[in-house]
C-alpha cells in the first residue's frame, strides 16, 4: 500500500524508496501460494518492476533500438538460464542419489549421524523447492536489473538513498528490539512459520528485529555497516557516522557468529583495501586509525576494568573456538561435506536448483547448480567487484560509492559465504551490487549485424543523471 500511495503521488522514484523499507521485513510472509511464499519485499520490489514495466511500455519507442545489455545482466542471464534448466531436468537425470534435501518429506529417509542432530538424507526427487528457489533467485536478478537501470537513468544516487533508509528502518527495529518493544515487534514477526524471538546466548538475549533469527539480523546488519563506514571514511558525513554506528551496535548485539564474521570482515577488508587503494585520502587514512585505536584501548578497557570481560570471553568461546563441536556447527560441517558427495555424484553439474540444502555459498551453488552454476555466479560478481578502467577520469564522489558498494559486496560473499543456506542472493545483495555498478561507466554487449562486441561508454557516471557518450571502438 505504502509504494503504491508513493508511486501515485511521487512518480517511480518515490516508490523505490519506499520499497526499500521492506527490505528489514524479509521475513514477513504476506501471501502464499502453492507452496511459494510470497513476502514483504517481494510484493514491494513486484510492484516497483510492475511500474517500471509500464512506464516502458508507455514511453515513446526510439528510432533505432539499441539492442545492447550491460556484461553484468547478460551473464545473470545466462546464470538465471542454468539455475531453471538443472532445475527441470537434473533431478530426474540423477534420480535416487542421496542428498539433504530443502522439504525434508521424501520417503526413504535416514538419519545423517547419531552424533549431527535434525540431518537427514533423502533420495533424490523432484520437489516444489525446484520451482520455488529458482523463482526466488530470477526475483532477485530482475530486481537487480531494474535497480541498474533506475540507477543508470537517475543517478546512483537514488539507489544510496535507498540503502539508507533500509539500514535505518534495520537499525531502528534492532534497538526497538534491544529496549524490549516485543509486543510491536510481534507484528512484523508474523509469517507463515513461527520465530522464536527468546532465544539466548549464555542467558543474554539476541537482537533479531523482524527477522528469523539473530544471524540473519547480523548478516544483513553487517553488510550494511560496511557500506556505511567504508562511505564515512571515505567522504566523512554525520548520516554515513549514525547510521555505521547504530548498525555496529545492533549487529554485535545479535551475539552471532555470522554478524561477529561480517563485522570483522568490514574492518578486515577496509584495512586491506587502505594499504593498496592509490586513491584513498590522507584524511580516510586518518579516520581508520584513530577509530581502530579508539576500539582496541576501549575493548581492552572494557575485559580488563568491568564485569563484561569474563561475559564476552564466554561469548567468544562459545561463538567461535568451541563452535565446531556445536550442534549447529556438526550440522554445518556435514552438509557442505555432502553437497561435495552430491557435485561427485551429479558429474559436477549439481542435482537441481532447489534440490540441496547446505552451508554456505560456494557449497550451496556446488550441491544446486554444479561447476557451471558456480562459475556464472563467481563470474558475476567478479564482474560487479571490478573497477579500473571503468572509474578512470571520473569525479572523487564515483570513486567513493564504488568503494563502499564495493566493500560490502565483499562483506556479504564472506557473510553468506560460511552461512547462507538458499540459492538465491537476496534482494539486499542485488541492490548493493547495482550500486556498485552503477557508480561506473557500463560495459555494454552489443550486437549489430552477425558480430557481437563489448562497448565501454565515456564520461561521467554522476550521482545526477546524465547521458554518456557512446564509444563506437570495439
Amino acid at each position: 500500500m505504502l509504494v503504491a500511495l508513493a508511486f501515485a503521488f511521487g512518480g517511480l522514484r518515490a516508490a523505490f524508496l519506499c520499497a526499500c523499507v521492506s527490505v528489514p521485513f524479509r521475513t514477513s510472509a504476506v501471501l502464499s501460494a502453492g507452496g511459494l511464499n510470497i513476502l514483504a519485499e517481494h510484493l514491494a520490489f513486484a510492484l516497483i518492476m510492475g511500474a517500471a514495466g509500464a512506464a516502458a511500455l508507455l514511453r515513446k519507442p526510439s528510432a533505432k533500438p539499441r539492442g545492447r545489455v550491460e556484461v553484468e545482466q547478460a551473464v545473470l542471464f545466462l546464470l538465471i538460464s542454468y539455475v531453471f534448466l538443472s532445475a527441470l531436468f537434473l533431478p530426474n537425470v540423477f534420480r535416487d542419489i542421496w542428498v539433504v534435501n530443502p522439504s525434508l518429506t521424501f520417503a526413504g529417509e535416514q538419519r545423517y549421524a547419531n552424533n549431527v542432530p535434525g540431518l537427514s538424507l533423502s533420495p533424490l526427487r523432484p520437489s516444489s523447492a525446484n520451482f520455488t528457489q529458482p523463482a526466488y533467485t530470477l526475483f532477485s536478478a530482475l530486481v537487480f536489473v531494474v535497480a541498474v537501470r533506475l540507477g543508470r537513468k537517475h543517478g546512483y544516487a537514488l539507489l544510496d538513498r535507498g540503502l539508507a533508509i533500509a539500514a535505518t528502518v534495520h537499525a531502528g527495529l534492532g534497538l526497538a528490539d534491544i529496549i524490549g518493544l516485543d509486543s510491536i515487534l510481534s507484528i512484523v514477526r508474523t509469517a507463515s512459520y513461527r520465530i522464536n524471538d527468546s532465544h539466548q546466548m549464555l542467558g543474554l538475549d539476541r537482537t533479531i528485529g523482524a527477522m528469523v533469527e539473530a544471524s540473519r539480523y547480523g548478516i544483513l546488519a553487517g553488510i550494511l555497516f560496511s557500506y556505511f563506514f567504508a562511505l564515512w571514511l571515505m567522504r566523512g558525513g554525520k548520516r554515513n557516522f549514525r547510521l555505521a554506528a547504530l548498525l555496529f551496535v545492533t549487529g554485535l548485539s545479535t551475539l552471532s557468529t555470522s554478524a561477529f564474521l561480517c563485522i570483522a570482515a568490514a574492518f578486515t577488508v577496509l584495512t586491506a583495501r587502505f594499504l593498496f587503494a592509490s586513491r584513498v585520502s590522507r584524511l580516510s587514512s586518518y579516520r581508520i586509525g584513530a577509530l581502530l585505536a579508539v576500539f582496541l584501548l576501549s575493548l581492552s578497557a572494557i575485559l580488563a576494568l568491568t564485569p563484561a570481560g569474563p561475559i564476552v570471553v564466554d561469548v567468544v568461546n562459545s561463538l567461535v573456538f568451541n563452535k565446531a563441536d556445536s550442534d549447529s556447527g556438526l550440522v554445518r560441517s556435514a552438509s557442505l561435506r555432502l553437497s561435495l558427495t552430491t557435485l561427485r555424484d551429479t558429474w559436477y553439474l549439481g542435482a537441481g536448483a532447489g534440490s540441496v540444502v547446505s552451508n554456505g555459498l560456494p557449497f550451496v551453488w556446488l550441491g544446486n547448480i554444479g561447476l557451471p552454476g558456480t562459475i556464472l555466479f563467481v563470474l558475476f560478481f567478479f564482474l560487479v567487484m571490478r573497477g579500473r578502467g571503468r572509474l578512470k577520469g571520473q569525479n572523487p564522489a564515483d570513486y567513493h560509492h564504488w568503494f563502499a558498494a564495493t566493500t560490502a559486496v565483499a562483506v556479504y560473499l564472506i557473510g553468506e559465504g560460511a552461512s547462507r543456506t538458499l540459492l538465491d542472493p537476496g534482494i539486499a545483495s542485488m541492490l548493493i551490487s547495482a550500486m556498485a555498478v552503477t557508480t561506473r561507466r557500463p560495459l555494454w554487449i552489443s550486437t549489430a549485424a552477425t558480430q557481437m562486441h563489448l562497448s565501454p561508454d565515456h564520461g561521467s557516471t554522476a550521482a545526477a543523471p546524465q547521458r554518456p557518450a557512446v564509444n563506437s571502438r570495439s
